[in-house]
């Protein structure tokens, strides 16, 4: 691919095409199925979103939703564009495609770039302050203006040089034959090169390690303090504690309108519109229920503390209660423990090992592009044309990396590529 060829020289390019290799007809059908699939999967990504509200809820997931519409464009331009151009070894649809196409594929990777900053800066903004906070800060009104400011910068950027490649800057009257190759003449510009190396590459990945960094020691310490405190919490609930007499009267329940609504579960307010009856008889209730059970508790603890009402997680809890009363504390003890860790699994383990994932393969694939323009010998231009096009390749791999970290995006997959299991269980 000669998107990216920044340092080639006028005065290299051949005046004959290439000759048709089987290697290069080999690697050209492979980038061409590599286009395909980078389409049907990114369009199936979005159809995914598009489909299930859920995703679209989260506002970090539309991170997501736009880092995949952005492997949608450099898979309808870039991978084509390296697909004819390796596959038949010269270029042959001319200048005004190679330019449509070339913009195009600069805003899809551009734009892919500062899409993956702004998901490890989501990352970090996650484990830097409360989750409550998080979610203000990181409301769906911010993360679409993260996402536009991503994709305009994109298009700022690839919209200058097509506007100076029109122009003729830096072009040297016919030494760039776009019958047989596709290039622009403004990456011989030096100047131009610096600058785009440091908006396209040096600024996001530094602010991805710093970011990533950060993610990853604040995230070490929150895990620490939660293994801290989940001994005292055990510690708190264990059978040994006395009961309190507020937790006897385990359920008060009174008449509000024609329907009964819970008052208080173990003195822990659970429905706040009773509020609005009449506090003597909330009062004479609580009383009755205390001295009941003050007065059974040497007899049958255990009907003291029966929930009265029909509630699911009354009845669960009751269901785990022993004969001497002290199950119900250690019952509960134990699902609070494990909603914490759901908990922590769900809002900061998930989110960790998603993004370890995707900046994982996107650095595999991207970094050695750059690195190979700075360090090795501008005269490579094969070994060069190869880490474009796995650059390029990235977006291909990104929608099966989004049905690995998301479930509702694979089980999307899963309903779509096997009707005929649906209409069997049907």
């Amino acid at each position: 691919m000669e998107d990216f060829d920044y340092y080639e020289n006028a005065t290299d390019t051949p005046d004959v095409a290439a000759p048709i290799t089987g290697v290069s007809v080999f690697l050209g059908v492979l980038l061409a199925i590599l286009s395909v699939v980078t389409l049907a999967g990114n369009i199936g990504t979005i159809w995914a979103f598009r489909s299930n509200v859920l995703l679209r809820q989260k506002p970090s997931n539309l991170l997501i939703l736009s880092l995949s519409c952005c492997d949608l464009v450099v898979g309808a331009t870039g991978l084509p564009t390296a697909s004819i151009h390796t596959g038949l070894g010269h270029w042959p649809l001319g200048k005004p495609v190679c330019i449509i196409m070339a913009f195009f594929s600069v805003v899809g990777v551009s734009a892919a770039m500062y899409t993956v900053m702004a998901i490890s800066l989501d990352r970090w903004l996650l484990v830097s302050r409360d989750y409550s906070a998080y979610l203000r800060f990181q409301s769906s009104r911010n993360v679409k203006l993260q996402i536009g400011a991503a994709w305009a910068a994109a298009i700022v950027i690839s919209g200058c040089e097509t506007i100076l490649w029109i122009a003729g800057v830096n072009e040297e009257g016919d030494s760039i034959q776009y019958t047989k190759e596709c290039r622009s003449p403004v990456r011989r510009n030096s100047l131009f090169v610096l600058i785009i190396f440091t908006l396209l590459f040096a600024i996001p990945f530094l602010v991805m390690v710093l970011s990533t960094g950060r993610f990853a020691f604040l995230l070490r310490q929150r895990l620490r303090r939660q293994r801290s405190r989940a001994p005292s919490t055990a510690s708190a609930k264990s059978p040994n504690t006395p009961i309190d007499k507020a937790e006897l009267s385990s359920t008060v329940s009174e008449q509000a309108g024609n329907q009964n609504k819970i008052v208080a579960v173990n003195g822990r307010a659970v429905d706040e519109s009773v509020k609005t009856a009449s506090s003597s008889s909330t009062k004479a209730v609580a009383f009755d229920s205390a001295s009941n059970a003050d007065s059974s508790s040497d007899v049958m603890p255990n009907k003291s503390r029966r929930p009265v009402t029909k509630h699911p997680s009354l009845g669960q809890v009751g269901r785990n209660k022993s004969f001497f009363g002290f199950g119900l504390d250690v019952s509960r003890g134990e699902s609070q423990r494990n909603r914490r860790a759901q908990k922590m699994k769900n809002r900061y383990i998930k989110p960790a090992v998603r993004l370890a994932i995707l900046l994982g393969v996107y650095a595999l694939c991207t970094l050695p592009y750059p690195f190979f323009l700075i360090l090795a010998d501008k005269s490579m231009v094969e070994a060069r044309n190869h880490l474009s096009n796995l650059l390029l390749a990235n977006s291909g791999l990104n929608p099966f990396l989004y049905a690995i970290m998301h479930r509702k995006i694979r089980h999307f997959y899963a309903r779509k590529l096997t009707p005929c299991k649906k209409t069997a269980r049907t």
